[in-house]
């Protein structure tokens, strides 16, 4: 368990996600997230920071967008990304006295639970469904031949 109380596993290896690419499709595989699947605290921190550098940056250019992220690791070390001028950004939002949306981890968990559920209860319908469907095939089959031999 790391210092955020998140368990850590280090027999799980993830490929290199390669070179930037972007799909159209909407659906995508559900992800769990684990601090320690790289084996080494400083890997897993190395790669999931580029990872989400990349996804700020596939942000910035399809949806023509200014991008701040700035993070400090465990140890209190800066790392920033922007796809804009740094300062400018932070000056904008210095500024910026409208209401916005705003995130917290916790949010972040209460929407995944909620898709969570919403999945479960989805595959859980479509499960009973396709077992009524074969239930009344069945029947059906089953009467056409009665119907028929007697």
């Amino acid at each position: 368990m790391n210092r955020n109380g998140v368990h850590t596993h280090q027999h799980h290896t993830v490929p290199d996600p390669g070179p930037l690419r972007t799909t159209s499709s909407t659906t995508k595989p559900s992800v769990i997230i684990e601090a320690g699947i790289f084996g080494v605290p400083q890997v897993t921190f190395t790669k999931r920071k580029f990872g989400l550098m990349k996804k700020a940056y596939e942000l910035s250019v399809l949806c023509d967008c200014e991008i701040a992220l700035i993070i400090f690791n465990s140890t209190n070390k800066l790392f920033q990304y922007a796809n804009t001028d740094m300062d400018k950004v932070l000056l904008k939002y210095t500024e910026y006295n409208e209401p916005h949306e705003s995130r917290t981890n916790a949010d972040i968990l209460d929407v995944r639970d909620a898709h969570t559920h919403t999945l479960q209860h989805t595959h859980y319908n479509t499960d009973t469904h396709t077992q009524h469907a074969h239930y009344n095939t069945h029947t059906l089959q089953h009467t056409h031949y009665n119907t028929h031999t007697h």
